[in-house]
């Protein structure tokens, strides 16, 4: 195309985008934009004295930071959510394990503390001998194994307190207790681990778990005169840095008390703990603790109404557990 030589008329449509010249003004769309004619040639604007460059305003400034931060042609490279750190438990409320064993948004945990009966052992079996000789002592009728399972859950006295009365709502102590909770604890010590099992993939877990530096505890409702004695026959004890039984303190599940003691000794907070149980009296005692909880799919729930106030509980076996626990990334 030929050069625009001084004096020669207007460029056409055909001449836009051409170097070096003008296009057409645009037409005035109000009096008093037209009375103050067309705006200086870009290339007659002062120059900013400091910096040599062109003077430009706050927007062009802008636009400029924006173009220095990353921005590329106004809008953003790359978008990426913001990934919520571990530990950070402002939202723990929203953040849940989902059943199947996914872990969507609750961070990775710096301890774990696991309920006992139900949960890593099922001792329904000697359970069931030992109130069946109690009651035996006291005229009584022996029961089924299934009904000893459904009174399972806060306490070798509580326990006791239902079979004598065959009430599992039961919430004081009957008369004679005191003698038949000594025969029972006497019956149950001679019987302890008998029959005594450990659920599918306990010990396998609990190593995976050990061998990603986490550390463990129990938090059991079981007299301490039987709890260490039972961890030592299923092969538990080396796996547990701390044990928090139905006496060590003045109260047991579902008083949150015995979580947030028990992960005070692992020095961690306990919010910053996850709670493997089996019961309502686990699921209380971890909402009370702040304490995010992993229930198992077999143990002693009670009744059938017994999660009602914990309808979102994820449900994970020992084996899930560990897998997620594996793939979470340690910051």
């Amino acid at each position: 195309m030929p050069a625009l030589c001084h004096g020669q008329g207007r460029p056409g449509v055909a001449d836009v985008g051409e170097p070096g010249l003008r296009r057409s003004a645009v037409p005035a769309g109000h009096p008093r934009q037209a009375a103050g004619g067309p705006g200086p040639d870009r290339c007659q604007r002062a120059r900013h004295p400091a910096a040599g460059g062109w003077r430009c305003g706050p927007a062009q400034r802008r636009r400029d930071r924006c173009r220095r931060r990353g921005h590329r042609g106004g809008g953003i490279r790359h978008f990426r959510p913001a990934r919520l750190r571990l530990g950070d438990r402002r939202h723990a409320a929203s953040r849940r394990v989902r059943p199947g064993g996914v872990v969507t948004e609750t961070p990775r945990p710096a301890a774990l503390l696991f309920d006992l009966d139900g949960t890593l052992v099922d001792s329904a079996p000697d359970l069931t001998t030992a109130v069946n000789r109690m009651l035996a002592d006291q005229g009584g009728t022996p029961v089924q194994e299934a009904q000893v399972r459904q009174w399972i859950g806060n306490g070798a006295r509580r326990l006791v307190a239902r079979a004598l009365t065959g009430d599992r709502q039961v919430d004081a102590d009957p008369p004679g207790i005191g003698r038949a909770f000594e025969h029972f604890l006497g019956h149950y010590r001679d019987c302890l681990h008998d029959q005594t099992r450990l659920y599918p993939g306990v010990i396998e877990a609990l190593g995976r778990l050990q061998a990603m530096g986490l550390p463990l505890g129990i938090v059991t409702n079981k007299p301490g005169a039987f709890t260490q004695p039972l961890l030592q026959a299923m092969g538990l004890a080396d796996f547990m840095a701390v044990s928090v039984s139905g006496d060590t303190l003045p109260v047991k599940k579902p008083d949150p008390a015995p979580l947030r003691h028990a992960a005070e000794r692992l020095g961690v907070a306990a919010n910053h703990c996850w709670f493997v149980g089996d019961s309502r009296a686990d699921a209380d005692a971890a909402a009370a603790a702040g304490m995010p909880m992993i229930r198992v799919p077999w143990g002693y729930p009670g009744d059938a109404e017994a999660f009602a106030a914990h309808p979102d509980l994820p449900v994970m076996t020992f084996q899930e557990l560990a897998d997620q626990l594996e793939r979470e990334p340690v910051e």
